[in-house]
């Protein structure tokens, strides 16, 4: 099949060849001298990657060295993906003139319904793949891991009436308020749930069809968009291979690229009508709820800061208004949020700087003065992502390599990680003259996706691919300069400046990259749909102006003073408005598991009728509490797992990390101090515990987890499990040697 496909590919190409030279009415010489500026600025940038490739090359960097947090490549795209992209922006860019434009606005809205609709249905009906972050190792069921699990449990908590992420402080609320509100509609069932979650992020196509067309035309626009939905179905099908982002994870990576693109199409926008004035609020909104994602794209304020200095220059005023309502859209969106905070101490707009203090705190080893010393509900917030994080360190070292002498200061190490963001992000592109499946690509073709790769496999013909996919996206900034000057920079100014901030954070590759990666692919396929353009030329095209031209730089209008501030307003109060849906997540639930001291515990379960299916009493276990190191949990019970011996995760994580006896693991939350718990009990698999039931825990405690004796489930009918064999009631409860 593959063959067929190629021998189609190069007919079809000879095809066109003959075409383009029968009925050519202009000669390569005066298509080429039409568009020399796009070719020059082209050529600037190319020299710029050979200068970079050079770097790389001549001294490692970017890929040697390797550290914590250094991933592999983003999600490939095939060869054939490529071309089906480029086809169909090619067929629009040729149709779209036949159409006319009478009613453009009519055309965009068919086109983004259209997107939307056909992402939706290949995304929701690709099946959800075991990955990392949501394991099904010995038939478990799949269940959130790690980060997964922290970024589910926060809204378990808010399930059970606790409020989100146990009422305590996080700056990553938006996307928990997200799994929220998709647990009031579809509850526990986690693959609906992601269906329904691919469906909502099937906008973002949609969204880069509109920078595609503000930058370029529809042709673009389309091509673009069609790229990011084959990709997308790529990382659905991949994530079980490698370590990525993909619409079907429960992590805030995906979110973020869709919050970045919203945040550039209205920059677009804002600065080809500056005005408009209530694009300005909006634009700092969309930043602010990307913000409450990632705190990375804070560092896209300055830039974007800079460039409206610049495209307002000869009227200061309208800059500085513009600066103002830029600010001001950002922090209302994130007040809602703030104020919900405020009755536990933390101070306003904590979101814009907790993460540097993380990162300058872990990272750095700088002791700031910080409010987390302080504050309790900052502080267990650190403990219980601490029991998720210890886990990752198998994913973020790799093993056996330690950084260089050479490259151990943090000045190397910065620049170690940029060029390792700024490699991984172009090796997504075809780097092959072979139309391979997604699964060669990845396990045998080509060795990117591995987080131990050091730059081996960089053949001769990998760096004529290499070379090529640097000189079309070259020409694709070429192109959208000559449309749009300065403008052109404004994505690939984003992309720089984010993963800038990545490396800041000593992070690299992997799902990364994926909130701006995308962005080498828009300047990619606009280097492609320009080769098509020359093409169609060469056959006698004659390209109307207006499906080429959406130029963000016109002349710049005298913006009148004062502006309508009755519109900035109600501008302000939606976005109040959209804020407050983050904090609202939590208050349609009251408090499941009201606090119970441990006599008032046992009471309940004794009538409940608990002690009639065990050979114990309630006397028996007021006794085995009565010991200082004994506990009692009243919660709700999640991800329920069972490992024989010498079997569990590829985690370093006491309690799944591979032991040397059975055991089933599980994690509860509830009103008790630490909020949530893991549990670790001995013994055979039930087929009673169930993930999202109410239980009463009985056991020891240690400083990692809960060693469980007795698991009571309340449900209807209920259930008791029992340590297996069941060990002396007396702390600490035996335990075979920890390997």
């Amino acid at each position: 099949m593959k063959s067929v496909i190629v021998w189609l590919a190069v007919v079809g190409a000879v095809t066109m060849l003959l075409v383009i030279l029968e009925r050519g009415k202009e000669s390569i010489g005066s298509i080429f001298l039409g568009s020399r500026y796009a070719v020059w600025e082209a050529i600037a940038i190319l020299f710029l990657f050979i200068l970079a490739g050079g770097l790389v090359v001549s001294t490692g960097i970017g890929l040697q060295n390797p550290g914590d947090y250094w991933y592999a490549s983003g999600v490939p795209v095939l060869g054939l993906q490529i071309l089906l992209a480029l086809a169909a922006g090619a067929f629009l860019l040729w149709m779209e003139p036949k159409w006319g434009t009478r009613s453009p606005y009519l055309l965009d809205v068919l086109m983004c319904l259209g997107i939307w609709l056909v992402t939706a249905w290949l995304w929701a009906h690709e099946p959800l793949q075991p990955n990392f972050f949501m394991p099904d190792t010995l038939d478990n069921l799949m269940y959130p891991y790690s980060d997964s699990a922290t970024f589910d449990i926060g809204s378990q908590f808010a399930l059970i009436g606790q409020g989100i992420f146990n009422g305590q402080y996080f700056d990553r609320a938006l996307y928990i308020a997200l799994l929220t509100y998709l647990h009031m509609l579809f509850g526990q069932n986690m693959d609906l749930m992601m269906t329904a979650q691919a469906v909502i992020f099937a906008v973002f196509p949609v969204v880069m069809y509109l920078i595609g067309r503000e930058v370029h035309s529809r042709a673009l626009g389309v091509s673009v968009a069609v790229l990011i939905i084959l990709r997308g179905l790529n990382s659905l099908v991949a994530s079980k291979w490698i370590d990525l982002a993909s619409p079907k994870m429960i992590l805030t990576d995906f979110a973020t690229a869709i919050g970045v693109a919203v945040f550039v199409f209205l920059v677009l926008k804002w600065l080809r009508e500056p005005s408009k004035w209530h694009l300005a609020v909006w634009t700092g909104s969309a930043l602010g709820l990307t913000i409450m994602l990632r705190t990375h794209v804070l560092l896209l304020l300055p830039v974007l800061v800079f460039y409206l200095w610049i495209k307002l220059r000869p009227q200061w005023k309208a800059a500085v208004l513009g600066t103002v309502l830029l600010i001001l859209g950002m922090l209302v969106s994130t007040t809602p949020w703030d104020l919900r905070n405020r009755p536990n101490g933390v101070p306003m707009f904590y979101v814009y700087y907790y993460r540097i203090e993380e990162v300058l705190r872990a990272r750095y080893g700088v002791q700031g003065s910080t409010p987390d010393a302080q504050l309790p509900e900052i502080a267990s917030v650190h403990s219980s992502r601490a029991q998720v994080q210890t886990g990752n360190l198998t994913r973020q070292r790799i093993a056996g390599l330690a950084a260089a002498e050479y490259c151990d200061s943090q000045l190397c190490r910065i620049v170690n990680h940029f060029f390792h963001n700024f490699i991984t992000s172009f090796l997504f592109l075809p780097t092959s003259f072979v139309f391979d499946d997604l699964w060669n690509t990845i396990k045998l073709s080509t060795p990117y996706w591995k987080n131990n790769w050091l730059g081996e496999g960089l053949g001769l013909s990998t760096g004529i691919f290499l070379f090529i996919n640097m000189a079309l996206i070259s020409l694709g900034f070429g192109a959208m300069w000559v449309r749009n000057r300065i403008a052109s920079l404004i994505p690939v100014s984003f992309f720089l400046t984010y993963i800038f901030s990545n490396a800041l954070a000593f992070t690299s590759g992997g799902r990364y990259i994926v909130p701006v990666d995308w962005i080498l692919g828009l300047y990619y396929m606009a280097g492609l749909l320009q080769l098509v353009i020359w093409a169609l030329k060469l056959a006698g095209w004659k390209s109307p102006p207006e499906i080429l031209s959406f130029g963000v730089e016109e002349k710049l209008p005298v913006l009148q003073f004062p502006p309508r501030f009755s519109g900035i307003f109600s501008t302000l109060v939606i976005v109040f408005a959209i804020g407050s849906l983050i904090p609202f997540a939590e208050k349609p639930f009251e408090r499941r598991y009201p606090s119970r001291s441990v006599d008032e515990t046992l009471v309940m379960l004794e009538q409940k009728g608990m002690f009639e299916q065990t050979s114990f009493d309630r006397q028996d276990l007021a006794a085995f509490l009565s010991d200082p190191q004994a506990d009692v949990l009243v919660g709700r019970l999640l991800y329920p797992r069972y490992y024989p011996a010498g079997m569990g995760e590829m985690d370093r994580h006491y309690p799944y990390r591979p032991l040397a006896f059975s055991r089933t693991v599980f994690i509860v939350i509830g009103p008790f101090d630490a909020g949530r718990q893991n549990v670790i009990i001995e013994g055979a698999p039930s087929e009673f515990l169930s993930h999202a039931s109410d239980v009463v825990v009985v056991g020891c405690k240690n400083e990692l987890n809960l060693d469980g004796l007795v698991v009571f489930e309340l449900s209807d009918p209920s259930h008791v499990y029992v340590r297996s064999p069941e060990p002396e009631w007396k702390c600490p409860l035996p335990l075979p040697p920890v390997p």
